[in-house]
């Protein structure tokens, strides 16, 4: 079990790393359709943990 403060920390940076994500799979070699499917997906795990 993570502390509260390493929940803090791992959640800060995940909240900064989210764009980059976003933006690595907007690049990759995926088709657009898969690309689609995975953005929603982050989307919705970042939302579930209200970030």
């Amino acid at each position: 079990m993570l502390s509260e403060k390493q929940q803090e920390n791992l959640f800060g940076k995940m909240q900064k790393a989210k764009k980059k994500w976003l933006a690595f799979i907007a690049i990759s070699f995926l088709s657009q359709d898969l690309k689609a499917a995975y953005q929603i997906m982050l989307q919705e795990r970042f939302s579930r943990l209200n970030l």
